[in-house]
C-alpha cells in the first residue's frame, strides 16, 4: 500500500496582485471607519488613503508613516482636525470632486487624489500610479465624482467631433482627460510634475514593473509600445483572447513580464507557455523578462538594444540610444 505523506504546513498560495490591492483597500476602510467622530466635519479622504480605498497601488516608501490617514479640506470647508489623520489643503477641488462610497466614507476622486501625491513621489512613481489610475478608469469599475464624469464626457465629445471614427476608444478619452486635468489654469503644488508625468501615462497597466519596462524602452529611444494589447484571432481554450503586456503589433514583437505568480502558479505558467508558443507559431517574437531584466542601468540598456535590433529587423525604426534620456 502506498502512503502519501502530506506536509503538515503546506505553503500558502501566493496572493495575486489584485487580491493584494483589495486586501489593502479593506484594511484602509476599516482604519478609516475606526477613527473617532470628533473631526468637526465629515472627513474627505485624499491622496494615498483615497487611492488605496479605491484599489490603486500607491507605492508607499518603507519609512512612510502608515498609521496616519490622509484627509483633505476643500475651499469653504472647516479644517478637519482629528487624531490619526494628516490633513491636506486642496484648493482646486470642490464638492463635485468628492465620491460618496457605499461604506459611508467620502474620498476625492482618482485624479485629484493622484495629483496630491506629486510632491511625495518621484516622477517615475507618479507615472506608475497614473498608469493604474488610467487603467482603472478605462475599465469603468470604480465610482466617479460628478466632476470627473463631466470631464470624461466632454473630452469624449470633443475627440469625437475631431475624427471620423465611429467610436473613440475609451483609453484615448481617459488619457486625454488626465492631460487636460493636469493642465487646468489653477495653480497647485506638484503641477509641473503632474504635467510631465501625464505625457507618459498609458492605459492597460496596473503593474509597477511593466510600467518601468515601458519607460526604460522609451528613454532608450524606442517607439512607445501598446499596453495590454489584445491579439486578434488568437484565444485560449476558454475563448479569452490572448493579450501581451507590451507590444508593437505592426512588427509582431511583444514583451511578457513574469512576476512571482508566474513561477509559483502552475496553471498560470501552463497558460503562459501555451500562449507564447502559439504566438511564436503565428510569427510573433516574444521577449519574456523578469525583474533582473531592468534592475540595473546596464541591464536596461542591454535589453533595449535587443528589442531595438528585433524591431529593426522587422521594419520598425527604433532610434535606439545607448544612454537613457531622462524623463
Amino acid at each position: 500500500m502506498n502512503i502519501i505523506q502530506r506536509s503538515p504546513n503546506p505553503a500558502p498560495k501566493a496572493q495575486g496582485f489584485y487580491e493584494q490591492l483589495q486586501a489593502r483597500s479593506i484594511a484602509a476602510q476599516q482604519q478609516c471607519l475606526s477613527l473617532p467622530n470628533n473631526a468637526g466635519t465629515q472627513l474627505i479622504f485624499a491622496a494615498a488613503t483615497s487611492l488605496e480605498l479605491q484599489c490603486i497601488p500607491v507605492l508607499r516608501h518603507p519609512d512612510e508613516t502608515l498609521n496616519l490617514l490622509d484627509a483633505t479640506s476643500l475651499p469653504g470647508m472647516p479644517r478637519a482636525r482629528c487624531m490619526g489623520i494628516r490633513e491636506h489643503r486642496w484648493h482646486i477641488g470642490t464638492q463635485e470632486s468628492v465620491i460618496r462610497h457605499r461604506s459611508g466614507l467620502r474620498t476625492l476622486d482618482l485624479l485629484h487624489s493622484w495629483a496630491q501625491l506629486a510632491t511625495q513621489r518621484t516622477l517615475e512613481e507618479l507615472i506608475i500610479i497614473g498608469d493604474a489610475v488610467a487603467t482603472t478608469l478605462a475599465k469603468n469599475n470604480t465610482p466617479l465624482s460628478k466632476e470627473l464624469t463631466q470631464q470624461l464626457r466632454a473630452t469624449q465629445a470633443e475627440l469625437q467631433s475631431q475624427t471620423a471614427q465611429h467610436q473613440i476608444p475609451v483609453q484615448s478619452t481617459v488619457v486625454e482627460t488626465i492631460r487636460r486635468f493636469v493642465s487646468r489654469t489653477e495653480r497647485y503644488h506638484g503641477k509641473k510634475a503632474c504635467i510631465r508625468a501625464a505625457r507618459y501615462i498609458a492605459c492597460g497597466s496596473m503593474s509597477m514593473q511593466e510600467t518601468r519596462v515601458r519607460l526604460a524602452l522609451i528613454q532608450h529611444g524606442l517607439p512607445r509600445p501598446d499596453c495590454n494589447l489584445v491579439v486578434n484571432l488568437l484565444t485560449f481554450n476558454s475563448g479569452m483572447p490572448y493579450t501581451l503586456d507590451l507590444a508593437w503589433s505592426e512588427a509582431k514583437v511583444g514583451i511578457e513580464y513574469d512576476g512571482d505568480l508566474h513561477r509559483t502558479d502552475r496553471r498560470q505558467w501552463r497558460n503562459d507557455h501555451e500562449k507564447r508558443n502559439r504566438l511564436q507559431q503565428n510569427g510573433w517574437h516574444i521577449f519574456t523578462i523578469d525583474a533582473d531584466t531592468i534592475n540595473t542601468v546596464d541591464a536596461r540598456a542591454h535589453f533595449a538594444l535587443n528589442v531595438a535590433r528585433v524591431l529593426s529587423q522587422r521594419g520598425v525604426t527604433s532610434g535606439f540610444r545607448p544612454i537613457a534620456k531622462p524623463l
